[in-house]
Parts: C-alpha cells; structure tokens; sequence
C-alpha cells in the first residue's frame, strides 16, 4: 500500500494557520470519533472491527507583517475549551487487534474479487493504458469496504463526530440538527459567519502566485467580507517568494479588520490529527487529490465555496450559499463544454454506475473551477468522493481529474437526485495570439450564475493562467485579456470551429463579432442610457457602432501596436451570414433569449440581452464592454497583476516551458 505522503517531502512538519482574526483568535477544524465495528464469521456479517479516528484539534500561530510566531505549547492553550472537550483520542494505531481484523477484511475481500469478477464486471470495457486488472480490484474491494463502513464502521462515526461537532461549535442543541430518511443533516447551529467560506488549495510558486490574486479580487474589488482558508500541502512545496507577499496580504487586511484568511498546512493536519482514514487507501497527497483531501477532511466550513486559485469570481460570490439550487440541493457544480471527450466508460462499469452520456447524449460534463456543497448535509458524498480520489492511478486515466468524480460520489451515494449541475453551458474567453493575425486563443470559461442570467466566474485555464503563461510573456494585454467573449457554446460548435479541442483556437472566420450589433437590444452604456456624449468614451457614444470604434481606439492605444478585430473579408462575409440566420429562424434551431429582459437583482454582472441561434455557425461573440461592469474589473485585475508580476519573475526554463506548452 503507498503510503500517504506530501509532495516531495516528510510528515513531520507542523501545521501553519494564519487568521485574519484578532491575534488569539483560532481556527477549529474536523473532530473524528471513535468507531467500533465488529467482525464475525463471515465477510457479510462484519461485527468485530473497531477504530478511531483522531481529535483535530487546531495548532496555530499567527502572521504579523510577514512574520511567523509559533509555538505549539502556547498554540493548544489557544484552543477553546469546546474544543478539547469534544476531542476524541486515535485509538486506530495503538489498536493492534483491530487493525488486524481491517486487514483480514480486506484479505477475504481480495480473496473473493477474483480477477475473472473484474473482467465480468468491466463488461467489455477496456482499461486504460497505464493501469492493471489489480488497481480495478482493488477499487471494487474498496466500494465493499466503505458499504459497510458507512453503515457501522469508521465512516459512520466520522460522520457522527461532524454531525456533533457542527451542533455543538455554534451553541446548538442536538434538537437543531435533524436527519431525514436518507441520512440528511438539516437545521441551523452554527453562526452564519462560521458556517460557510472560500476554501483554495495550493503552495506552489504559480498556484499562490494566482491565488494573491485571487484573494486580491475578493478583498479589494468585490468587497467580500467571506472567510476563507488556503491549504497548501507541506513546507516543501511552498515557494517561499510567493507565500512572503500572501502573508504580507492576511497581515494588512488582519491589521484592517476584514475577515479572517487562514492559510492551512493541510498535509501537517493529515499526519498530526487525522492521521488515517480507514477503510479508505493511503495515497499521495498531492495535485487533484490534494484538493479533494482538503475539501473533505481539512476545511472547518459546513457550507463550502470551493475555488481552483486561477478561477475569479466577478460579484462576491456569498450570494450562491443562498441561491435556490443550494438551498433545496446543498450542491451545485458547473459545466464543462464537452459530453464525454476524454472520458472512458470503464471506470462507471466498474463502480457499478450508469454511463452519463448514454443515459443523456445532450448531458455535458462537469468543470469543478468552482463546486459549493454543504459538507454536513452530504457527509456521505463525502466519503465516496475522497474513495474515489484515492484511486487517482485508475480514475483519472478513465476521466480528466476530479471534476467527474463528484457525479460519481453523489450516485454511489444514491443522492444523484440532490447533484445539481448548472444548465446553461459556459461561455468561452477569447484573447488574440499575439503575433498572429486574425486569430485567436481559449483564455478560459466564462461560467454563468445558477439561473443563466449573468456572468458569475472567469476561470482562467490554460494560456489565460496569469501564472506562469501571462507572466512568462511579460505583458498583459492581448493574449491575456479576453478580446471577445462568446454566447454559451456548445461541443459541436467547438468541434466545427477549432482544430484541436484540446489546444482551442479560432481563426477570425470562426467566430461573428458584428452578430450583437443586430442582435442585442438595451446594452449597457447605450446613449440612451449614457445620457450624454464624449470623444473619449465607449458609454458616451451614440451608437453601437461608435462604441466598437472607440474600443477598438482603446485597445490600440493600450497595446501600442494594431488590433485587427474585425478584420477580414471573410468575417465580414461571416457576420452577414449569421445575421440572415438569425433573421430565418426557422431554418435552424430555435431562438434562444442571452440574458434576461428584466435582470435579477441578486447579479452584479448580468449578461447583455441579446437574441442569438442555439448552436449558430460562426459563433457569435461580444466585446467585454457590453458585460456591466466587466471593464472595471479587469482594469483593477490589470494593476494588480501589473504589480506582482515583477517580484514573482518566470524562471529561464519555465518560459521555455510555456513555449512548448508543458506548462
């Protein structure tokens, strides 16, 4: 079994917490409890098993102007006495009878899932390149494990001692937590503050470079007032530069009274307090898993707000914990553009689960940049998602990452009724290939509220990483600033418009950038809505038409070098085309409404109203200005990506590396 282990380094370190709080103010996290299970004669009959899981109990010390004070015995008095009331011992490694009975389960289970079961579970299937007959064992073995488990074993008292510990931390009676016929926590105990938070992984340079930016975004521009907890996995991956200016950031905004950013050494929690998972595998902790890890068993919040560090919400995004897809599904996740591209079937075989592009041909898959879940509710899903995870060797070589491992978690669950996925599908961030004419590249996805009507999170994959792609070309503009943005796009529009779905880029004809001055009615900053005139200004133009020409004058003067954004005869030809489509909608695919008539109110950034064809041939883009308030964003991203880029250089390799795209 590997052993469970930080990247590139040993479990000896001690957790780091830095609080925006005043300085004793701690940060509490996961309380395990005992459990006892029995094991009898036979392998379906388990009585005899028993364990523990570890207290977590917080060790902390706080960052003041950059500087670390620590110190673990001055830490734990900090702890409040709730706090190591409720702690519970590890009795799971001093027990030697009891890890012997988890081991004679496992062997009977290894025993009995021949490998002949597997092949007759993979039912035709073929195993990816890179994996083996024994990790699919092993998997199917593990799904018998945590069966049982989650019904008297070291998952039901996990779940126990979260259930408690979210009762009792906020001063609630046990009478104010509640469980339905499926297992559903519900009810209130804990302040709202505490409740719910951002929570951001990451500790390398570029992961914590993305992330000052990030929590820059929160705190300065959208004004959030969010706790939120970065966890980073061992001081060995921690990039010393980068961490020196995030904890300058917690110091200033601490000093300030905002609310607290903790930052978390989610790898010391592990080897500290939690110390194992059973009847989970050890694995390595690192990259996706690592995420999935502090998601599941490192965080203190209830109600989680999970960002990947190169994703940036436009509005403050504490408006989603009370959204009506929460609120009735204690989840909700995004979608990714494509149904099944780089997905393989052999891993939904093998945990027993329906094939989701089979069962919905027009399903899309899921894009986990952004995923708000209630913890306590789905304690459950939690315990299949982390299964899952641990076996990334198998799993993700049938899918790309953990985003489709959420799906999975909820249907082995048998909540697939509560996974609530958005609808509308993301709208794609297009910047010029600098130094290419007429043509231009994926900068990222565009992701809509729950309700499709505005413009909640921009998460920046691939060459629209401000770190390292933005920061090795040493400029911002063009390639890195979104020159178009599309309506919702769908696979096949994709696939007819780009060469290489996984390297995305459209030639000019591909897309209709004149589309939206037919097709959008009451556009922000119209002249109707300015009010007035002025040569210098997009919003004070007359028409559509001069606001085009006074952006595009921007962008020239910004870059310092010409911008065809229209360029070609061929576009333009495009454009003409699009429109006689949009004008004979019948010939095609019904209309379809791009952001409300009347925009509600909870949204900062509502989408244009425009007409547009589902599915239309070239897709039909819109300059960033008609997006309320996206300019100003992007600007103050601008400054602040303009100011860090030079403490946090790109290395000579790592340029290299983005030019041949290995980063």
């Amino acid at each position: 079994m590997q052993q469970m282990r930080g990247k590139g380094g040993s479990p000896g370190a001690s957790p780091r917490y830095s609080s925006g709080h005043s300085r004793c103010a701690p940060g509490t996290y996961l309380i395990a409890a005992a459990a006892v299970i029995s094991l009898q004669a036979t392998i379906w009959s388990l009585h005899s098993l028993s364990s523990g899981m570890s207290s977590v109990s917080s060790i902390m010390h706080h960052v003041v102007h950059g500087s670390a004070v620590a110190g673990h015995q001055a830490d734990r008095e900090s702890v409040p006495a709730h706090w190591a009331s409720t702690a519970v011992g590890s009795k799971h490694n001093s027990n030697k009878e009891n890890n012997a009975a988890l081991v004679a389960l496992r062997a009977q289970l290894n025993s009995n899932t021949t490998l002949e079961l597997v092949q007759q579970q993979l039912r035709g299937a073929r195993l990816p390149r890179k994996t083996s007959m024994a990790m699919a064992q092993q998997l199917m073995v593990d799904v018998q494990l945590l069966k049982h488990s989650l019904q008297e074993g070291h998952a039901a008292a996990r779940g126990q001692a979260m259930t408690e510990w979210y009762s009792s931390s906020g001063g609630s009676s046990s009478s104010d937590v509640n469980s339905d016929s499926s297992g559903t926590v519900t009810g209130s105990g804990l302040k709202q503050a505490t409740r719910q938070g951002i929570l951001i992984t990451g500790g390398g340079r570029n992961t914590l470079a993305n992330a000052y930016l990030l929590l820059r975004m929160l705190r300065q521009q959208l004004r959030s007032s969010a706790p939120i907890e970065l966890v980073y996995y061992g001081q060995e991956e921690l990039d010393p530069e980068a961490f020196a200016i995030i904890e300058q950031f917690v110091a200033a905004q601490a000093d300030a009274g905002s609310a607290p950013i903790t930052i978390i050494d989610g790898k010391a929690v592990h080897y500290q307090q939690i110390k194992a998972l059973p009847p989970h595998p050890d694995v390595t902790l690192t990259h996706w898993v690592a995420k999935i890890h502090a998601l599941c068993w490192v965080t203190s919040f209830q109600k989680v707000l999970l960002l990947d560090s190169d994703n940036l919400p436009v509005q403050d995004p504490v408006v989603l914990f009370d959204t009506p897809a929460f609120v009735d599904h204690g989840f909700v996740i995004w979608p990714d553009f494509w149904h099944n591209l780089w997905m393989d079937k052999a891993i939904y075989n093998l945990l027993d689960l329906d094939i989701p592009w089979e069962v919905n041909p027009e399903g899309l898959s899921a894009e986990s940049g952004q995923v708000l879940i209630d913890r306590l509710r789905h304690r459950d899903v939690l315990e299949w998602l982390w299964l899952v995870n641990a076996h990334a060797d198998l799993v993700y070589r049938c899918v790309v990452g953990d985003k489709d491992t959420f799906k999975m978690a909820f249907n082995l669950a048998g909540k697939g009724h509560h996974y609530m996925q958005v609808q509308q599908p993301p709208l794609e961030l297009l910047g010029d290939q600098g130094g290419y004419w007429n043509r231009y590249l994926h900068l990222g996805m565009g992701q809509l509220s729950p309700d499709g009507t505005a413009l909640l999170f921009i998460h920046r994959t691939s060459r629209g990483k401000f770190f390292p792609w933005c920061a090795a070309k040493g400029k911002l503009h063009g390639h890195c600033q979104p020159a178009w943005i599309t309506t919702p796009v769908t696979q096949e529009q994709l696939f007819a418009s780009v060469h290489d779905a996984g390297n995305i880029r459209f030639d000019s004809d591909k897309i209709d950038s004149r589309w939206y001055l037919s097709a959008c009615s009451g556009v922000a900053g119209s002249s109707a809505a300015a009010g007035g005139s002025s040569q210098h200004s997009i919003s004070g133009s007359s028409t559509i038409e001069e606001r085009l020409q006074m952006w595009q004058l921007q962008q020239l003067s910004r870059t310092g070098r010409r911008r065809v954004l229209v360029s070609s005869s061929r576009a333009i030809a495009a454009g003409q085309q699009a429109r006689h489509v949009t004008e004979q909608p019948q010939q095609q695919q019904l209309g379809v409404e791009f952001g409300p008539a009347v925009q509600h109110g909870a949204w900062a950034m509502p989408l244009p109203a425009c007409h547009y064809t589902a599915g239309q041939l070239p897709v039909p883009v819109l300059p960033p200005h008609l997006f309320t308030g996206l300019p100003e964003y992007l600007a103050a991203l601008d400054q602040a990506f303009a100011e860090i880029q030079p403490l946090l250089p790109v290395s000579f390799f790592g340029k290299i590396k983005v030019m041949l795209g290995l980063l």
